[in-house]
């Protein structure tokens, strides 16, 4: 996971990629349900950097909610404003206001 985030600050998301999937798999079959919410953002987020914003989409949705059914109160935050961006990137100026009021 560590190395899939270096290297997407690094701006190189499609290398990162592969990191990211082998830790949601690997989280996915521990049944460590945070883990894998942390994982899947990450995923949304190099997947957004990517270019692939479905795919971005579908991670971050994820992640929110295992977080939000978890809980957790931090993640959901950080997401919804990483979703904000996919939001952006597709020219929807609403729904990106809309994803960072619920921030």
């Amino acid at each position: 996971m560590q190395k899939g985030r270096v290297l997407d600050d690094l701006g190189r998301a499609d290398e990162a990629l592969p990191w990211f999937d082998r830790g949601v798999a690997i989280f996915s079959e521990l049944g460590v349900r945070w883990e894998m919410a942390d994982a899947r953002a990450a995923r949304g987020i190099a997947k957004r950097d990517d270019g692939k914003l479905d795919e971005a989409e579908e991670d971050l949705r994820f992640a929110i909610r295992i977080a939000e059914d978890l809980g957790d109160r931090r993640l959901p935050a950080w997401t919804w404003r990483n979703l904000a961006e996919v939001a952006e990137l597709r020219g929807d100026k609403v729904a990106a206001e809309e994803l960072l009021q619920r921030s």
